[in-house]
């Protein structure tokens, strides 16, 4: 829910409840002292800092309160957020996606997951029993030989 200024939510009553049910807060440029004070009762815990972040906000700036659950607790990050000067129609707004999107796309690491399940494996031989049958193969046939040598 976005709004220009704390009295448009007093006036419909919603500010306690926008400020209860979100679990993503923007907090942008301050203009009006009640608007900081807001800003630094929404995480106590970082009261101080965001007494000094938020009135030095420029413009752009944000600060961004995340909530996974009622029992986390995160620290209120500084973002810097990118300014559209106008979306005129889809094709802008799915070029802005992709733009989006590509910028944020997670880094995919391949992982050997043998060192995952185990990571002593690493330090052992690979069993190759084709190899190992024929070494088995070529000792046992020249003991054999060595000894129909000494018999003989």
């Amino acid at each position: 829910m976005a709004n220009q200024n704390l009295a448009q939510l007093e006036e419909a009553r919603v500010l306690e409840h926008v400020l209860s049910n979100t679990n993503v807060k923007f907090i942008m440029v301050q203009s009006s002292p009640r608007g900081q004070e807001l800003a630094i009762k929404l995480d106590k815990a970082f009261s101080d800092e965001l007494q000094a972040v938020v009135p030095n906000l420029s413009v752009g700036e944000a600060v961004v309160f995340l909530r996974g659950r009622p029992s986390e607790k995160t620290a209120p990050t500084k973002v810097q957020v990118e300014m559209v000067e106008k979306i005129s129609n889809d094709n802008t707004a799915k070029e802005l996606a992709q733009k989006t999107a590509e910028k944020f796309v997670p880094k995919i690491e391949k992982k050997d997951s043998k060192n995952m399940l185990n990571p002593v494996l690493c330090y052992c031989e690979v069993p190759k029993p084709l190899e190992q049958y024929i070494l088995y193969y070529i000792y046992r046939n020249l003991r054999i030989i060595q000894h129909f040598k000494q018999i003989c």
